[in-house]
C-alpha cells in the first residue's frame, strides 16, 4: 500500500500527523481511542548539495582570498542587471555595486567566455561525498543579471508537453520571485504529458542537468555572477549559492 504522489503533497520540513485506528470495531473495541503521532518530512540534516570547485580564481592565483575578504566590491553596469530579477534584458537605471560576500561565496570559480559552462553538482552526507547529482535543477543570477545564455534551445528537445522557462514561472505568481517560482514541487518535464506546446522552437531550453547537456554560455566580458541553483527533480530538494 504505497502512495507514490505522497511526496508531490508534502511540503520540505513539515510536520505531517499519523493516526493509527482499528478497522471495524466491534463492541468491545469501541471505546479504544485512535493513536496519533507527528512526523517531521524534510531532508536530513547532515545532507546538503555542494558546487564542486576543484578550480577557482583563487587556486589558479587570479585573486587573492586576503582581497576578496577585506570590503572586495565589483561593479555591474546598468545594461546587463534588472533589479526587479524578473530575468528579462531590461536595462537598468543606474550601475549596481556589489560587496563581495566571501563567507558565503567563497573563492568563485573561473569560466572562460569561449567555453560552455555548467556546474558540477556534489551530494554530501556528514562531510563525506556520496554521490554527483545529476537531476534536473534551474539557476539565476541573483541580482538580475542578464546577459548570459543557455546552449540548447526547444528545437534541440523532444518535448512531447509544453516546456517551463523562467518567464512563465514568474507569470505564474503574483508577486513575481525567482527564488520561489519555480521548484520541486511546480516542475514538469517536457517529456512527460502535460499542456500542448505553444512556444516556439526558438526558444532557449532553461533546464539543466538530467539526461539532457544544457550549459551556459557566458558574454564577451570580466565580471562576477553569483548565481542561484534550484533543484527541480522532486528526489532532491535544495538549493546551492556560489560565484563564478
Amino acid at each position: 500500500m504505497i502512495d507514490y504522489d505522497l511526496q508531490q503533497r508534502m511540503f520540505p520540513s513539515e510536520i505531517s500527523t499519523l493516526t493509527v485506528d482499528l478497522l471495524n470495531k466491534d463492541i468491545l473495541c469501541r471505546g479504544l481511542p485512535a493513536l496519533t503521532t507527528f512526523i517531521s518530512v524534510g531532508c536530513p540534516p547532515s545532507k546538503e548539495i555542494k558546487v564542486s570547485k576543484r578550480v577557482t580564481a583563487c587556486s589558479k592565483g587570479i585573486l587573492d582570498p586576503s582581497l576578496l575578504q577585506n570590503n572586495f566590491t565589483y561593479i555591474l553596469k546598468k545594461e546587463i542587471y534588472n533589479p526587479s530579477l524578473l530575468l528579462e534584458s531590461i536595462p537598468a537605471e543606474e550601475d549596481l555595486i556589489v560587496t563581495y560576500d566571501y563567507a558565503a561565496w567563497g573563492c568563485p570559480l573561473v569560466a572562460h567566455y569561449g567555453a560552455l559552462w555548467s556546474p558540477e553538482l556534489q551530494l554530501w552526507n556528514n562531510d563525506e561525498f556520496v554521490e554527483i547529482v545529476d537531476v534536473e535543477y534551474v539557476i539565476f543570477e541573483v541580482h538580475g543579471v542578464h546577459d548570459y545564455n543557455y546552449q540548447l534551445y526547444l528545437s534541440d528537445i523532444n518535448c512531447v508537453s509544453e516546456a517551463q522557462n523562467w518567464t512563465t514561472m514568474l507569470k505564474k505568481q503574483a508577486i513575481p520571485d525567482p527564488h520561489t517560482a519555480w521548484n520541486s514541487k511546480n516542475f514538469h518535464s517536457c517529456h512527460d504529458p502535460g499542456e500542448p506546446i505553444t512556444t516556439p522552437g526558438s526558444t532557449e531550453y532553461q533546464i539543466m542537468g538530467g539526461c539532457i547537456l544544457n550549459r551556459i554560455l557566458f558574454p564577451k566580458r570580466n565580471g562576477f555572477y553569483i548565481f542561484k541553483i534550484i533543484v527541480v527533480n522532486s528526489t532532491y530538494s535544495s538549493l546551492v549559492r556560489f560565484s563564478c
